[in-house]
């Protein structure tokens, strides 16, 4: 294969893999589809009945425990992190698939000015 077949073919796969995953995170980010479910935690509650004084005329228990956090907000917040992250990583994957692509088409130019060369030659064949 030429270096510049490989370097197009390196080129679209690297703008595919930076493309794909950006268009998932706007679908998630307008609520068209779901993050990857990778946490399923439970809520952050709170039993108050702990921090509120004796009371003699209260049943123990008869205090639910408060929740602070739903579990349904920690989970979605916590996928939704996880998801942005891993499009992240495929989208630099993208970026150097793409940018080595870039540096295969890149035409690799060589100037030589024979005068200097010359010079240069003549200068390090001199006795010191």
């Amino acid at each position: 294969m030429s270096e510049k077949f490989v370097g197009y073919l390196l080129l679209i796969l690297g703008l595919l893999l930076m493309a794909l995953p950006a268009f998932n995170i706007y679908q998630v980010f307008t609520k068209q589809v779901q993050p990857i479910s990778l946490f399923e935690l439970q809520g952050v509650s709170l039993n108050i009945a702990d921090y509120l004084p004796s009371d003699p005329l209260r049943k123990p228990g008869t205090v639910p425990p408060t929740e602070l956090i739903p579990a349904s907000d920690l989970n979605f917040i916590s996928n939704l992190t996880a998801h942005y992250l891993l499009m992240s990583f495929f989208i630099g994957v993208g970026f150097k698939v793409a940018s080595l692509g870039i540096t295969l088409l890149r035409p690799i130019e060589v100037r030589v000015d024979k005068t200097r060369v010359g010079e240069a030659v003549a200068s390090s064949l001199k006795p010191k």
